[in-house]
């Protein structure tokens, strides 16, 4: 906190430029549509060190505030931790920028699995393809239609066997414990093909313990946790397998980590603008260069779910990695960032 306040105290002024990112499907189960999804970019000139630039991206139906609220609160002094780790991935570019280095430079770069938000993209050629570009682990946004789900899982689990790959289930915490029963008993001769399930349910240490008695060969992820809030050996909890970690909207540091605990940690974005991406890459790499041991398939290709804009056609995969442009300074973009329509704020 006393590096924010720092970072807080060099700011000189704040703009921000608005935009729209196109879904190709319905994102998750907490959408009813695949309409547009609005940010805003955010330019901050810092003392000394000079402009730097990152993204701001609300998920209002998983609990975040609205864009026009978290404006209102930049433009009065009102940070949350969104707006936090806005500020300060703002101020990390600024100091490459200062320096004229590609934040990427040399950096570790993760593999990721593939995002998959219709499952009806999943038929035997289509994964095939996947394996032949290097993925091991499909997710799939659960919790729209169980039945049908619970059916294409059954219909596929021939052909990931073969290829040896796996699936991760994201429910959003759209389901209770009768549902999720329900789900995984329909789909029990696939059960050795899940990698985890990703908030089932609602998480509470006895409905997730339940689960994992009555179905202990799986794994379930945890998703969204506040580290300041948490109590301490929290992150030992037997009730879950997977902690997933968003640099949008997540402080954390090696402190919050025994560095021998069975957890596997893997990084997502914020299904945000490519900038954003850019930041979750970063700080996953930072700390899988630290943390060698807990290397894991991140969840960082969240452009493929939009339609391309010229931030995302910047951008290559190779062998399931995301791969930014080696152009510009800090996160990249500096020709694109500057033909956006900036407006004063601050």
């Amino acid at each position: 906190m006393n590096n924010f306040n720092n970072i807080l105290s060099k700011i000189q002024n704040i703009e921000i430029a608005e935009y729209f990112l196109k879904p190709k499907y319905i994102l998750n189960s907490k959408l009813k549509s695949s309409n547009h999804k609005k940010g805003f970019l955010l330019k901050i000139n810092f003392k000394e060190t000079g402009e730097g630039f990152s993204d701001c991206f609300s998920w209002q139906e998983l609990g975040d505030l609205s864009l026009n609220d978290q404006i209102l609160n930049l433009k009065n002094k009102v940070y949350n931790n969104h707006l936090k780790k806005s500020i300060s991935f703002s101020y990390i570019d600024s100091l490459y920028r200062s320096k004229k280095q590609n934040i990427f430079s040399g950096l570790f770069i993760p593999k990721n699995h593939f995002t998959c938000t219709d499952v009806h993209l999943l038929a035997r050629h289509f994964i095939e393809q996947l394996k032949e570009q290097g993925f091991l682990k499909i997710k799939i946004k659960c919790g729209l239609n169980l039945r049908n789900e619970a059916q294409i899982i059954k219909n596929i689990s021939p052909v990931l066997n073969k290829l040896n790959m796996k699936l991760r289930l994201d429910f959003n915490n759209s389901c209770d414990f009768e549902k999720i029963y329900c789900f995984l008993n329909e789909i029990q001769a696939s059960l050795n093909l899940i990698d985890f399930l990703e908030d089932p349910v609602l998480f509470s240490e006895k409905e997730w313990h339940h689960i994992k008695t009555n179905f202990p060969n799986i794994n379930l992820a945890l998703d969204r946790i506040e580290f300041d809030q948490i109590k301490n050996n929290f992150i030992n909890s037997s009730s879950f397998d997977y902690l997933i970690l968003k640099p949008a909207i997540q402080f954390f540091s090696d402190n919050n980590f025994d560095h021998n605990m069975s957890k596997q940690i893997l990084f997502t974005s914020y299904m945000d603008h490519p900038l954003g991406q850019l930041s979750a890459l970063y700080e996953s790499s930072l700390f899988y260069s630290k943390n060698k041991q807990n290397i894991n398939e991140c969840g960082l290709l969240t452009h493929t779910l939009y339609e391309n804009n010229c931030y995302s056609e910047t951008f290559s995969v190779i062998d399931t990695k995301l791969i930014p442009s080696n152009e510009g300074y800090g996160f990249g973009f500096d020709k694109l960032l500057s033909k956006e329509h900036w407006r004063r704020l601050v």
